[in-house]
């Protein structure tokens, strides 16, 4: 029906419209039919899509970030000194329009429509393998990684692990409910931050979190 076999991202424009990364490049869906608008994006795995908050559309391809002009696109090359060995492997945009990009392996990389910046364990960060972002309510990046939980301030990285109340260092996801607890889930519990203070509270395997209409 015009979308391959694997879909890598997926994400929903605000008219509406739905958008695929697959190996065949930029697929778009109007609710009838799926058509490909791009083929011919930079080489690589196609792993990051997000509209941002003027519209526009921006994908990663490879190591090469891309943003979409209707049926053209404008490169955006991370440069060589921060670059690593692999691909972009998600992209996430804060409130202040920044687009952020784990790398797997490398740096994490920050875009402000201009310059790239890298984030390093230096910075706090507690390591680069890095499975999920979320911004909270005080403009806050959490990074949820193999080997801990980063928060980042707009300066430097606050790291939580295991000792610090996490039910393991090997978090996949995070997520902040309705009254402005931090959620963390990891291959060894469910933890909350609330009052400053890490809390675990289930030792189940968690590798998703949402927050649906009740604000649970």
């Amino acid at each position: 029906e015009g979308l391959a076999d694997t879909v890598a991202a997926i994400a929903e424009s605000r008219d509406g419209l739905l958008w695929f990364t697959t190996p065949d490049g930029l697929v778009r869906y109007d609710g009838e039919r799926f058509e490909t608008l791009i083929e011919d994006l930079p080489p690589g795995p196609k792993l990051g899509l997000v509209e941002d908050q003027r519209g526009q559309l921006w994908v990663t391809s490879g190591q090469t970030l891309c943003r979409i002009q209707g049926d053209r696109f404008e490169e955006f090359s991370v440069p060589d000194d921060i670059r690593g060995p692999w691909y972009l492997t998600d992209l996430f945009e804060d409130r202040a329009g920044r687009l952020w990009m784990p790398q797997g392996g490398a740096p994490l990389l920050s875009f402000d429509g201009e310059t790239f910046e890298a984030h390093t364990t230096k910075d706090g960060l507690v390591n680069y393998q890095v499975n999920g972002l979320f911004e909270d309510r005080d403009g806050q990046l959490w990074v949820a990684c193999w080997g801990g939980l980063s928060r980042f301030d707009g300066g430097r990285f606050t790291v939580f692990t295991a000792e610090s109340g996490l039910g393991s260092n090997g978090v996949m996801t995070v997520m902040e409910d309705a009254h402005g607890v931090i959620w963390a889930g990891t291959w060894n519990g469910l933890s909350n931050y609330r009052d400053g203070r890490m809390t675990l509270v289930s030792d189940h395997n968690v590798r998703d979190l949402m927050v649906d209409d009740q604000g649970r």
